[in-house]
């Protein structure tokens, strides 16, 4: 049960961090290449599927952040990104492939949790190991 909630602090917790860029409440700063290699905040899309788009492309050309940030988004569903777990699966994973500690953890903290889940599942049928 621990790991369940840290599982799902975490996640709280990045999402906070996804919201602040997609809504534009982070500084420019902050927004570090997402909004570099767009040449604009996030505050300058006409919308979601703008966003969206715009995202999609920095990410498919290999921004770890914008693999990480759809990861983020579309794991949790948002109004930008409707939840999709394989490919939130699949951007983490080309995030951690580049090195990205918190979309490895996050994928490890996923690998636990699902394990966690299969071992009880195991114990409940009497396979226990």
């Amino acid at each position: 049960m621990k790991s369940i909630k840290l599982f799902f602090i975490l996640i709280c917790g990045y999402m906070f961090v996804v919201l602040c860029l997609v809504s534009g409440c982070a500084t420019q700063n902050q927004n570090t290449n997402l909004a570099q290699n767009n040449q604009a905040s996030p505050n300058q899309y006409s919308n979601n599927a703008d966003r969206l788009k715009s995202i999609t492309k920095d990410a498919e050309q290999g921004n770890v952040e914008s693999q990480f940030l759809l990861g983020l988004m579309y794991y949790t569903g948002t109004s930008i990104a409707p939840e999709d777990k394989r490919k939130a699966v699949g951007w983490l994973q080309k995030a951690a492939a580049q090195g990205h500690k918190e979309a490895q953890g996050i994928l490890d903290a996923k690998a636990y949790v699902q394990a966690q889940g299969e071992q009880k599942t195991k114990t409940k049928a009497g396979h226990a190991d």
